[in-house]
């Protein structure tokens, strides 16, 4: 199996501005005019935790982009007061990226409940919805998550299961990753935390996927269970992984969505 480094800088994965938006950064792989997947992280993070779905899929012949999202990954000239207007901005972000073609929309966490907002703002935009440990939906009956519960080493992938080379070259970001969390939950505070649950039936019919870590100590398995069910959404349990399977099973993650995108491509034409 390939070895892929933490996040730590990969030729193989180019980074630019993201077309009329100064100081808005994405990653990305693949030929320029391959069909269009993009991938939006979650608080503490940003478009290098997407590293090895990045390189698979570029290596497959698509166009593959990671968003780092503003006030976030970075800091952002804008003041974002609600969910809403980030969601605008962030479909801006997209249509600069695809133009008129639709994409294949994958979030983890806050990235999730981000991807749901584009997909009901945007629904032309959104080809396939892939949601993994998705922030933002609470079900009535199902406990809220408590960030208590999450501790450090579920939120970057339990260390003591993964190899020397993995903790090491992740360390070197943890400085960085601390920083993004603290701007992220600050953005989340001024805009007020979403829950997109009572508008998930807007989205019956999108194409759609749900994937979650089986040991996910931030949100419970059964939100993910809870949105596919309202969706009639396939949903992927990944074993041994928490709330970032991108980061804790990469390699088997990026294969269930390769085998899922594929399954689905006769359902599109």
């Amino acid at each position: 199996m390939e070895r892929i480094k933490g996040f730590l800088p990969d030729k193989r994965i180019k980074t630019t501005t993201v077309p009329g938006h100064s100081g808005v950064f994405m990653r990305f792989t693949g030929p320029q005019h391959g069909e269009l997947i993009i991938f939006l992280h979650g608080l503490g993070c940003d478009g290098s935790i997407w590293k090895h779905q990045l390189i698979t899929f570029g290596k497959q012949g698509y166009r593959a982009i990671a968003l780092d999202l503003p006030g976030i990954a970075t800091e952002s000239v804008r003041q974002f007061d609600s969910f809403t207007t980030y969601t605008e901005y962030a479909v801006d972000l997209i249509k600069a990226v695809a133009g008129d073609q639709p994409v294949t929309l994958v979030g983890n966490s806050f990235g999730g409940a981000l991807a749901i907002s584009v997909a009901l703002q945007a629904p032309t935009l959104v080809r396939r919805l892939i949601l993994i440990d998705t922030a933002g939906v609470e079900p009535p009956d199902i406990p809220r998550m408590h960030a208590a519960r999450a501790s450090m080493l579920d939120m970057f992938g339990r260390i003591h299961s993964r190899p020397v080379w993995f903790v090491l070259s992740n360390l070197f970001g943890l400085r960085r990753m601390m920083t993004q969390g603290a701007r992220g939950r600050a953005l989340v505070r001024r805009m007020g935390n979403p829950n997109l649950w009572s508008a998930l039936p807007q989205l019956h019919g999108t194409n759609t996927l749900v994937v979650w870590g089986a040991d996910d100590q931030l949100i419970p398995a059964e939100i993910g269970q809870a949105i596919a069910a309202v969706l009639s959404a396939e949903f992927v349990s990944m074993v041994s992984s928490g709330h970032m399977p991108q980061v804790e099973k990469p390699a088997e993650l990026s294969q269930v969505l390769l085998e899922w995108i594929d399954a689905t491509q006769n359902k599109l034409t």
